[in-house]
């Protein structure tokens, strides 16, 4: 199981506050999770500083590629996308993206492969196991 920090949805805010999946919904127009109200991103982007994908294979394309597109045009600088083994009994890896601000796009930061090491928004060493506890 995941912290809090990791769970499906999560949301880093300015100075490290977190927005779960209930304060931050899916912001893809037409897609909503069960019993979620679909928001605009650009409504909450300056509060946001890190979003956390961690997705299902079913919905990986839709979940990495239209949402990534919908955060980087609203600003949000960093975007971290938690894949798993294939038994979704650990995580294999954990990419890490950070806004070009002049293309309003993500470029790979780093590929984590068995620890999550951040340096921003706040400062964060957990290897995985850490990660996955309860």
């Amino acid at each position: 199981m995941l912290p809090r920090q990791l769970r499906r949805g999560s949301a880093v805010r300015g100075r490290g506050e977190l927005a779960s999946r209930s304060q931050a919904q899916h912001p893809v127009p037409g897609h909503h999770g069960a019993g979620l109200r679909p928001y605009d991103v650009n409504t909450v982007r300056n509060r946001i500083r890190l979003l956390v994908e961690v997705t299902p294979e079913a919905t990986f394309e839709a979940d990495t590629t239209a949402k990534r597109v919908l955060y980087a045009a609203a600003g949000i600088p960093g975007y971290l996308v938690v894949h798993f083994d294939k038994d979704w009994a650990r995580i294999s890896e954990i990419e890490e993206y950070r806004l070009d601000w002049s293309s309003r796009r993500y470029v790979v930061q780093d590929v984590h492969r068995r620890a999550l090491i951040l340096d921003e928004p706040f400062r964060l060493t957990a290897t995985f196991d850490d990660l996955q506890r309860p």
